[in-house]
């Protein structure tokens, strides 16, 4: 094989991997010494066995550099896997997953870290080709092998290619890739043997402790100037000298000690022997299974204790304690963050969180098979709940159509407690294309499979891979929910699945079952509902259809996106299944007669009908209390991945498609800007002008038309001493004044009530002062973080001025006074916490003495500007 050629492509990875230290030829040259100090000199391997080694010590980083593909880099990017890592940086760098057009265009420091992401996850994969490579001149046209002669590239190319591919394998592959010792070729000794896994070994535990100066020049990196991570990195392998093998350790060194500037390095060296340790420990483990004959070199010296490592890797002016957090009680920590501790003791939890799962499994099948060309009618794929009982007892069950897990997904990112398996490199790996098809998970926090333990201990989830075999269906069993290990086995014949996708499946009592069924009603008796009614209120917005098995039949409790053209009243029944059905009457016809729909970048994001607030004046059903007057008004749920939050928008009817605020899924703020409600709100107020209800005295709804950026010039903002005023006749009240002061609404009404013949001075405004009322979670629509940030990067004192009937008073003020509005503002915000009582009005010859909450002088303003 051709070292002068493999060395000229190593010399191109410097290129596209700049902050990486050094994978020239120098890097495969040390791989020989590596090998030597940890197989031990005695290690014997045959002539050919050399010769493999030699060609994948050669090929197996040339990948890192777009050199080794033809056509280059833009070759590379031709396939979803460059879409999927570009698709993960942007999420990562936004907080949410990029449209198209973000994704067209991104910015040019996401599109440098996606490359050099995509040639680190498709090097090794790269490097088995690169035997059979052929390098062309443009010019003279004359090809280039690495390895020039036709008989051995052909005889052993395509073994060197795998073992130089398999050093990024699990360990674990290793025993099914290469089990079996090759034969010696026809015309070579029958002793020149190869055995393949051997020299996998190799390779990957060589290239692993390969950690010293040489990889990290102290010239070359003040020239590429490493920052972040890849600094440390070449911080402590400058530092580190040649491994010493000392009886069946690995012994790292460093002559120079680690400052206290460098304490990151110093631990980025200790996770990386770390690493080294893992790897001769696994492969020794591995070769005695094999009854291979085992290397020399088994661990690394002093990994196991930081002071230990401390003494051959020194510190200076600190001292390296392994202080970082840890979980001691790991099953606690699921127990509580999984379950009651981060939900509250609400058993629907577990059922939508189990569902919203399914719910991501069935639209990932849907876009991998799309993107892989699938027709239309193949793209099937549903969730169905039920109760199911058998001889063990009653079981609540999830049931998808889904893409369905494989062996490495059930043991390992199912039950990896906060960690996301969509977003991983595990993902992009197992199911090329998924996240550059669409695809967008619900699922982010990798923790809502947990949630199931809530309502029992013994859970099973029963999967079948969508590109597996019935008979590969596996099955995995909690019998004593997280305290004992489960157990992964085979599926029985009754438990094998004839489509792809995944149940869970969690044993209940009839009191959990009972529970999860009753509907706690406002002042009513709670309320039996049908699986089919609750699946529907907890899930109302699904993209997939959800079905419900009851009684041996099955039925549909929603259809894929249906809540955008099923009849209003429809909607509505199933959003508000927990009011009182007396209380939803009334409120009803408090309604706007026409639901509207919200677009959001084109796409509909919300079907809501403005809300006016209705008197409810109910008898009390158990007879001991007085009949009361109740004022409600709806409040629309908003979903997250079409399941309900208890984040509302109150003043609507209908929903609204939401982005969660945090991991319990329990708040959420809209997924589109306040301004998007603007057209909404104004023509729900404009058809509503006619329909008898007195829209303009409900100071909810004028402060939604503020909070939503709605014009609101013509609309009485407050009360002046000649009656309401709008923002025009505010703007001409205080041209003239020289102080504003300004009251709650209610107060002076209250007072009026009371005292009819009293009169405002002319100084005076009255204006209703809730402020971020419009979302909220439910029955506290205080204003809150979640609401003034949504879709803001304002400061809260901003968001209030800007989005408040007290804001545009202010801006109305200012233009009167033809001053900028953010001196009232700002005077506004830091005014003390005590409200001082003043004059604020006449009665007969006595002053009327109220509450100010807001007072601004024009010289102070004037003078500030």
């Amino acid at each position: 094989m051709s070292h002068r050629y493999a060395g000229i492509l190593a010399a191109e990875i410097a290129s596209d991997t700049p902050g990486y230290t050094a994978h020239d030829i120098t890097h495969v040259d040390a791989l020989w010494e590596c090998a030597e100090t940890i197989c031990g000199k005695d290690y014997q391997l045959t002539p050919t066995e050399t010769y493999i080694l030699g060609m994948s010590f050669l090929i197996h980083d040339l990948a890192m550099g777009s050199a080794a593909t033809p056509g280059g880099f833009s070759s590379l990017t031709q396939g979803v896997v460059w879409s999927d890592i570009l698709t993960a940086e942007l999420h990562s760098h936004l907080g949410r997953y990029p449209n198209a057009h973000e994704i067209d265009s991104a910015p040019a420091e996401i599109v440098a870290r996606a490359r050099v992401n995509l040639l680190r996850e498709t090097h090794a994969e790269c490097a088995s080709k690169i035997p059979f490579t052929q390098y062309r001149d443009p010019q003279s046209g004359e090809g280039y092998f690495l390895i020039p002669d036709p008989d051995l590239r052909n005889r052993y190319g395509n073994l060197a290619g795998r073992i130089a591919a398999s050093h990024w394998w699990d360990v674990k592959k290793l025993r099914s890739e290469f089990g079996v010792v090759i034969g010696a070729g026809g015309d070579m000794p029958e002793e020149w043997r190869v055995d393949p896994l051997l020299l996998a070994c190799i390779l990957r535990t060589a290239d692993a402790s390969h950690l010293d100066v040489r990889r990290a020049p102290g010239f070359l990196r003040a020239i590429r100037r490493p920052t972040g991570a890849s600094r440390d990195h070449w911080i402590f392998q400058e530092k580190l000298q040649r491994p010493q093998r000392i009886d069946d350790r690995l012994v790292f060194t460093s002559a120079s000690p680690f400052e206290k500037n460098d304490a990151e390095a110093w631990w980025l060296c200790y996770e990386a022997l770390c690493n080294v340790d893992d790897e001769l420990s696994a492969v020794d483990s591995l070769l005695v299974d094999l009854g291979r004959k085992r290397f020399a070199a088994r661990s690394v010296s002093g990994i196991h204790d930081v002071d230990s490592l401390s003494r051959l890797i020194p510190t200076s002016g600190w001292y390296p304690i392994d202080a970082k957090i840890r979980v001691t009680d790991v099953v606690r920590l699921v127990k509580n963050l999984g379950g009651k501790e981060l939900y509250g003791d609400n058993l629907s939890v577990p059922l939508r969180e189990v569902v919203s799962n399914a719910t991501d499994a069935v639209r990932a099948k849907k876009c991998l098979l799309k993107a892989h060309g699938a027709a239309d009618w193949e793209l099937s794929g549903d969730v169905t709940v039920s109760f199911v009982e058998d001889a063990d007892g009653l079981w609540l069950s999830v049931n998808d159509t889904g893409i369905g897990m494989s062996r490495e997904v059930m043991t390992g990112a199912l039950l990896n407690f906060g960690h996301s398996y969509w977003d991983s490199s595990e993902a992009r790996r197992d199911l090329p294309g998924l996240l550059s098809s669409g695809f967008r998970p619900t699922g982010q926090y990798g923790i809502g499979f947990f949630s199931v333990f809530m309502l029992g201990e013994n859970v099973r989830v029963f999967s079948r891979r969508y590109n597996e075999g019935i008979d590969d269906t596996l099955v995995l069993e909690f019998s004593s929910g997280l305290t004992l290990r489960p157990i992964l086995r085979m599926a029985e014949p009754n438990e094998r699945r004839f489509s792809s996708g995944t149940e869970v499946r969690v044993q209940v009592s009839q009191h959990a079952k009972e529970r999860l069924l009753t509907i706690s009603r406002r002042r009513a008796e709670d309320q039996k509902v049908t699986l089919a009614e609750f699946c529907a209120w907890l899930c109302p917005a699904m993209d997939v259809d959800l079905y419900t098995l009851e009684a041996g039949k099955r039925s549909r409790a929603v259809a894929a996106n249906d809540w955008l053209e099923i009849p209003e009243e429809e909607l509505l029944n199933r959003l508000y299944l927990h009011i009182d059905r007396r209380e939803f009457e009334i409120m009803y016809a408090h309604l706007n007669p026409r639901m509207g729909k919200v677009l959001y970048k084109g796409e509909p994001i919300a079907r809501v009908a403005l809300s006016c607030e209705a008197d409810v004046n109910l008898d009390d059903d158990r007879g001991d209390m007085e009949p009361s007057r109740l004022t409600r008004r709806f409040a629309a749920p908003l979903t997250v991945g079409g399941m309900r939050t208890e984040a509302m928008m109150e003043g609507a009817a209908g929903l609204v498609v939401g982005a969660s605020t945090r991991a319990a899924r329990d708040t959420a703020v809209p997924v589109a800007p306040p301004s998007c409600f603007s057209g909404w709100i104004s023509a729900q107020y404009q058809e509503t002008a006619t329909s008898g209800i007195e829209w303009s005295k409900d100071s909810h709804i004028l402060q939604m038309m503020c909070e939503l950026l709605a014009d609101t010039h013509d609309l009485p903002l407050g009360e002046g001493s000649s009656g309401a005023l709008s923002y025009r006749g505010i703007v001409a009240y205080c041209k003239d004044l020289d102080e504003v002061m300004v009251m709650q609404d209610a107060t002076w009404s209250l007072y009026r009530r009371r005292n009819a013949q009293a009169t405002m001075f002319n100084n005076c405004l009255a204006v209703p002062l809730q402020r971020g009322t419009v979302v909220g979670t439910s029955g506290d629509f205080r204003f809150n973080s979640a609401g003034f940030l949504w879709g803001s990067s304002e400061s809260q004192d901003e968001w209030i001025g800007r989005h408040s009937v007290i804001g545009r008073v202010a801006m109305a003020i200012a233009e009167g006074w033809e001053i900028p509005v953010e001196p009232i503002w700002r005077k506004w915000v830091q005014r003390g916490a005590e409200e001082p009582i003043r004059p604020v009005g006449i009665k007969g010859d006595s002053p009327v003495r109220l509450r100010v909450s807001y007072s601004v002088k024009r010289k102070d303003v004037t003078e500030t500007n």
